[in-house]
């Protein structure tokens, strides 16, 4: 469908459409694991979005940047596209991507192993969600704190987060999502001393 979009769009000379369609086809092959398929893809919808100085579709693709390098294992390369898509969404005000961006640095630090890094890009991530009134995005914040509380051994924190994360996910029917959270509670020791601390 994405490449009968691009075509279509291709025929009109339509660039921003071309654009849109090289970056949905780059997240498509990101998905699959195709990962220089994915960044080749991505590269091309950028190029066309500078060409156009369409700001908030160039921070799309420096994040969608991000994913790929982040499935590389390329935490640096990862972190240095999340944070020039922050910069474009703080110029912008563009709340959303703002939130979105905060919520994948805590995720590569948490991956790395910096926790505290991590946890304040994740509250910063979760606090404009919930200005926002973003259930899905409170949800994800909320999954990836609770694996962040997980990591430093504080479990009792982390179920809340869990139990939060499922039961948003749950009420909003992204069935997949909630059951990922549960799994995530089914983890945690059944009886373990660090569920008795906040």
């Amino acid at each position: 469908m994405y490449q009968i979009a691009l075509s279509i769009n291709k025929q009109l000379d339509y660039q921003k459409g071309a654009a849109d369609q090289y970056g949905n086809l780059g997240l498509i092959y990101w998905k699959r694991g195709v990962l220089d398929k994915a960044e080749q893809m991505i590269r091309k919808s950028m190029e066309i979005y500078e060409q156009l100085s369409h700001r908030e579709g160039i921070a799309t693709q420096h994040s969608n940047l991000g994913f790929v390098y982040e499935a590389h294992e390329n935490y640096d390369f990862a972190e240095e596209m999340y944070r020039k898509a922050l910069t474009i969404n703080q110029d912008l005000g563009n709340q959303e991507g703002m939130a979105n961006q905060y919520g994948s640095l805590g995720q590569i630090y948490g991956k790395q192993g910096n926790l505290k890094e991590a946890q304040q890009m994740l509250q910063e991530s979760l606090a404009i969600h919930e200005q926002l009134g973003s259930q899905e995005g409170i949800a994800c914040a909320s999954g990836n704190m609770g694996i962040i509380a997980a990591q430093e051994g504080n479990h009792n924190a982390a179920r809340k987060f869990w139990t939060k994360s499922r039961d948003i996910f749950t009420k909003i029917g992204i069935s997949h999502k909630a059951k990922q959270s549960q799994s995530w509670l089914d983890s945690l020791p059944k009886d373990d001393p660090n569920t008795s601390n906040a």
